[in-house]
This record gives C-alpha cells, sequence and structure tokens, in this order.
C-alpha cells in the first residue's frame, strides 16, 4: 500500500507576507544603525580591577599587570582598533599591582539620547568592562569619560606620616631620598626626612604590683615619622593618591619605596 507523508503547505499570500515583513526589519535595522547609532572613537580612564565595582576594586597580581602596556591594542573581527591604551601607570603592591589607564575605545553613540555602549554594553562612569589588549583579558572599572568627567590635574603636596609599632628592621629600610616610581618613571613620592623612635606603648607591672605603669615606650618596636612630598590627583571635590587612595588626614598611603612597601597614616597636610 502507497503512503504518502502529510505536507502543510502555505499558501502563496501568507508566504509573500512574511518575506515583505522579513524585509521591513530588515530596512528599520539599517536605518536606526545608520540614523541613529554611529560609531565612534571615545576615551576613558580604567581603573584595573577583580571585577565588578563591588569588589573594592580589588587590584590584578603582578603576573596579569606586567603585560599591559602603553601602545596595546584589540581588534574587531573586521581589523578596525576596538581598544588602544593611550598611557598606563602602575604601581607595585606587593604581588599585586595597581593600573591606571587611560584609554580610546571603539564605541558606539546613540545620536538621541547620547548614551554611549561598548560591545553592546552600556559605557558609563561606574561601569565595569571586559577588555582584552594584547591577548591580555581583564576587567576595568571606568572611572572617567571623555566630555563627562572633569579634566583630573597633578599636584605636589607635603604630607607628615606616621607608621606605628614596626620592627627596627622596617624602620631601617626607609632611607632619606627614596622614592615611589610608577611604571612610567613618574615620580609619586619623595621621603624627605625621616625620624626614629622606641614605639608608643603603655607598659604595666605584672604581679604582684597589679596595673602599675612602668614604661611608656617598647624598645623592641619603633614609630616612624616622615616627611614626603606627594604628587595627587585632583577632581571636585577629591584628591586621591596613585589614583585610588585618598588623601585626607588619618587615611593611610601604600607607598612602595625601593627597599620596602610602607603603610603609615597622614598626620599633616600642607
Amino acid at each position: 500500500m502507497n503512503r504518502t507523508a502529510n505536507k502543510i503547505a502555505f499558501p502563496k499570500k501568507i508566504t509573500i507576507s512574511f518575506f515583505v515583513l522579513f524585509t521591513i526589519i530588515i530596512c528599520l535595522a539599517v536605518f536606526v544603525k545608520s540614523f541613529l547609532i554611529k560609531d565612534t572613537y571615545i576615551e576613558v580612564e580604567l581603573l584595573v580591577s577583580g571585577g565588578e565595582w563591588w569588589w573594592d576594586t580589588t587590584h590584578p597580581p603582578y603576573w596579569l599587570g606586567d603585560p599591559i602596556v602603553d601602545g596595546a591594542v584589540e581588534y574587531t573581527i573586521q581589523g578596525k582598533k576596538q581598544v588602544e591604551l593611550l598611557d598606563v601607570q602602575k604601581f607595585n603592591e606587593g604581588s599585586k599591582k595597581t593600573v591606571y589607564i587611560k584609554a580610546r575605545l571603539l564605541a558606539t553613540v546613540n545620536k538621541w539620547t547620547k548614551k554611549y555602549r561598548y560591545k553592546q554594553n552600556p559605557l558609563e562612569v561606574g561601569a565595569t568592562l571586559l577588555l582584552s589588549p594584547n591577548n591580555v583579558q581583564l576587567y576595568a572599572n571606568v572611572i572617567g569619560l571623555q566630555g563627562i568627567t572633569p579634566e583630573r590635574k597633578h599636584t605636589k603636596r607635603t604630607v607628615t606620616l606616621k607608621w606605628y609599632n614596626v620592627y627596627p628592621w622596617q624602620a631601617d629600610a626607609i632611607s632619606i631620598g627614596d622614592k615611589m616610581i610608577s611604571s612610567d618613571k613618574d615620580t609619586w613620592a619623595t621621603i624627605l626626612t625621616k625620624v626614629v623612635t622606641n614605639a608608643e606603648k603603655i607598659i604595666l607591672a605584672g604581679f604582684p604590683q597589679g596595673n602599675v605603669v612602668i614604661g611608656t615606650t617598647d624598645p623592641l618596636r619603633r614609630d616612624v615619622t616622615l616627611t614626603a612630598e606627594i604628587q595627587t590627583t585632583q577632581a571636585t571635590n577629591s584628591e586621591v593618591f596613585a589614583y585610588y587612595q585618598p588623601v585626607k588626614i588619618g587615611d593611610i598611603l601604600i607607598i612602595n619605596l625601593p627597599k620596602i612597601i610602607i603603610t603609615p597614616l597622614i598626620v599633616d597636610l600642607q
């Protein structure tokens, strides 16, 4: 017995209607792309992080920061420059690095809303971007956007720093004239003076005297008072060191010197 498969045949008019609708959608997409959205290059400031902004901008390990250099490029599949690194500043922090980047990105801008997008994601201050310059994958937080963020200016400040309760060999590792230098050989901090004393500490007598103060310094520890000239970055109502460390009395600075990384408190600011 011959069997024939059931076939569903669409009316010719319906087929034509689908084709016309599909053509109209394509034309609308081309119109939107051509007249409402255009490609453009925009300069941004980035701080490389471990991921989303709520990660407290965890700094990348040294092996990720080392290959990030001026001139590194990421290309689109059409061969256009998607990312170009214009300026890279790196600061060592032990096994990690603070990495500041000024880059030019290929983005799209909506002519009506004036909004930017990068790789289909919103390009805004505070956004987290995924970049791959020179085949190095990294996350970066947008901290500045061309035409939106005020221009950042550098200035020199003299600060008095106090590094409390450290070992004698840590105090000895600091020398007058020591400098903190970025990857671009820019000087960000210079030690001007240094005073070392026994660490302040209340020492109480034990049994049987009870809580009797027998000393106010610890001969096994040191307090280090430093005067330093630092370079800060100023924006609207804010001032930071190494692009992210707040500069206020009572704040801690992370300063990478030739022999040691120190973390003193700011006790005076001029």
